[in-house]
């Protein structure tokens, strides 16, 4: 199994990043092997320019690494590369929360605990082995996608 994982160095001031070598040692354990895509650059940009470099049959899953905006701009890069190429068959995408929230996540029975238990950590990286297949509904708002929920006014402004 090939995974593409998509690493937010800045989700949740920086816990992402610190979490990685315990999710690179999961991987080896697990024996996921991998591409890391992090950088400066918008996630969403990033997620599509790949695709289009023959990522759609390389992956057998999409890793986002992060909280609720990281997979926001992952889904909304994949939905950019579906939308030029609408024949194609995306790879699942899979949560491994390390953000501040991760309302998506925990919609899927994933959660992060402030302590953030290993065994978190672990459930989360075996998903992408013996996980379950889910659909996800989107939302399409002035050409963004949002999954879980879309807030207005002072909900926003408090989020």
């Amino acid at each position: 199994m090939k995974v593409l994982c998509v690493l937010n160095l800045l989700s949740r001031g920086g816990l992402s990043r610190e979490r990685w070598p315990q999710i690179l040692e999961l991987f080896r354990a697990f024996k996921i092997e991998h591409e890391v895509l992090s950088s400066d650059a918008p996630i969403d940009v990033l997620v599509r320019q790949r695709l289009e470099r023959g990522g759609v049959g390389e992956f057998q899953a999409i890793a986002g690494i992060g909280g609720d905006g990281t997979q926001s701009a992952v889904i909304n890069g994949m939905m950019a590369y579906r939308k030029d190429h609408p024949d194609s068959v995306l790879p699942p995408l899979a949560f491994i929360p390390t953000g501040t929230g991760n309302d998506i996540a925990k919609s899927f029975g994933l959660t992060l605990r402030d302590d953030f238990f290993v065994n978190d950590l672990r459930r989360s990286v075996s998903t992408l082995v013996h996980g379950a297949d889910y659909h996800l509904d989107l939302g399409l708002l002035n050409g963004r996608y949002f999954a879980d929920a879309l807030t207005v006014g002072v909900d926003s402004r408090t989020l």
